[in-house]
């Protein structure tokens, strides 16, 4: 049997510096971080982290002001990076589409996501920088003879509770 999950503001914001506040409390326990981030998901309203427990499921939305998740790792499996994010997915670098913001930083989504955008930790952020060129003004990864492009985006950050579940 099939429950709708109960769905609420779980009361978690995530501020611009990317601190994790609950009730107006910062969030510090690794422990407590590694379980959001390993349960965000993302619906077309918003951002969640799911929880569940026995037959139940909920489904709390937060609101965040910056990009708050990391890709942490690389791997190279049969010719083809790999990169695993702080959600514990590992996708092949062709299932991300990559941007830099107003400040030419880079950062990256997957294509199946709309809300959830990833920056890279420092391992990683220095590997892809091999494969940075720069092509008549655009940038690009270059990676086994593809291109892979890094769009220019004004791509806000911002997440907010969908209405529907603000008090």
């Amino acid at each position: 049997m099939t429950t709708t999950p109960r769905k609420f503001d779980s009361e978690i914001r995530i501020s611009e510096n990317g601190e994790w506040i609950f009730r107006g409390q910062l969030v510090t326990q690794e422990n407590i971080l590694s379980f959001f981030k390993k349960n965000i998901k993302e619906d077309e309203h918003g951002i969640y982290i799911t929880n569940s427990y026995g037959t139940l499921t909920e489904h709390g939305y937060l609101e965040t002001k910056c990009i708050f998740l990391k890709v942490t790792n690389y791997d190279i499996i049969e010719n083809e990076i790999y990169l695993t994010t702080e959600d514990d997915t590992n996708l092949p670098i062709s299932n991300f589409l990559f941007y830099s913001d107003k400040n030419e930083k880079i950062f990256c989504a997957r294509k199946s996501d709309k809300f959830i955008k990833f920056n890279f930790n420092r391992q990683v952020h220095s590997y892809l920088s091999n494969f940075l060129i720069e092509d008549n003004g655009n940038y690009f990864l270059e990676i086994n003879e593809t291109k892979i492009p890094i769009i220019p985006s004004e791509i806000s950050t911002v997440v907010k509770i969908p209405e529907a579940y603000t008090k």
